[in-house]
């Protein structure tokens, strides 16, 4: 990724919280689609430091029963605000114009700096984990700019079929709208975390050999997320399970006919290229294909 702007800049106008913590704090921004796997990321790096907070949401049988390993009060507010616009989770569409500028888009920004400063005030290593925040990354990005810490993103890919197939046994969501969600919500986080310092994973890397991808990730990062990582082996082995991935699906079966393929191969061949160093053109790509179904 290119390394530049890695800090956040503080907006001067909103100085009302400042995290106290000494050494800077860090925080961890994990991005993903919804059933992209990035409950099990953030179990993982949880369990090697990263404080997600007190109020998480409970595993339900048959989804995520392991845990969401998500901030409760911060997604119920995700939820409002997407209902204040006339929105929600699963919508395709484009966020309203103008949306950052919204009332009710301010006083979600005040009620989540709030949550913000009461759940991690004191640490120094903290993240947030929530698939709606692909597309509320502008707002994270004024809310976090009010307290002076390094701000980091790690993505979470996911084979797009195997996206669509679990959200179809989930959530009885057609493979188009999945699909086309999966679109929305990339592209987006994409776009919104240009210029944060990132990194990038899969879940068949994490499964494969969640080591070498936690070591990879730490370099790129500077989370100091090795150091935990003799203390945290045996919980993170007993996590972890080949069962927590109920399909399975080859890159070649991305060639079947489905309405929306060929911009999901071509989403999917720019983040991969992304993920393999290779970010050069990643973006021009992206903002290509934005282009090609007017999702600006």
């Amino acid at each position: 990724m290119p390394k530049t702007n890695y800090y956040l800049q503080v907006n001067k106008k909103n100085t009302n919280f400042r995290l106290k913590s000494e050494p800077q704090q860090t925080a961890v921004i994990i991005l993903g689609m919804h059933r992209s796997g990035t409950s099990a990321l953030a179990r993982i790096i949880n369990l090697l430091g990263v404080d997600l907070g007190t109020d998480l949401m409970e595993g339900a049988k048959d989804n995520n029963e392991r845990g969401f390993w998500e901030h409760r009060k911060i997604v119920n507010r995700h939820e409002q605000l997407f209902s204040d616009l006339g929105m929600s989770w699963n919508d395709i569409r484009k966020m309203p114009s103008g949306w950052l500028e919204y009332s009710a888009t301010y006083d979600a920004l005040n009620d989540l700096q709030s949550i913000i400063y009461d759940e991690f005030n004191t640490a120094t290593l903290w993240g947030i984990k929530d698939p709606r925040m692909c597309r509320l990354l502008p707002l994270w990005r004024k809310i976090l700019a009010a307290f002076k810490m390094r701000v980091t993103v790690l993505h979470m890919l996911r084979h797009p079929l195997e996206i669509a197939c679990s959200l179809k046994c989930r959530d009885k969501m057609s493979s188009e709208q999945a699909l086309m969600l999966l679109l929305r919500y990339q592209t987006e986080a994409v776009c919104g975390s240009k210029g944060i310092r990132q990194s990038w994973t899969s879940f068949d890397q994490i499964l494969a050999n969640w080591r070498d991808e936690i070591r990879r990730i730490d370099s790129e990062l500077n989370l100091g997320l090795v150091h935990q990582m003799h203390n945290a082996t045996d919980k993170i082995e007993s996590f972890l399970d080949k069962k927590l991935r109920h399909h399975i699906i080859d890159d070649k079966e991305l060639n079947i006919e489905l309405q929306f393929v060929n911009w999901i191969k071509k989403l999917h061949n720019a983040v991969m290229l992304t993920n393999n160093n290779n970010s050069i053109s990643y973006l021009t790509s992206i903002k290509k294909i934005q282009k090609e179904i007017k999702l600006c």
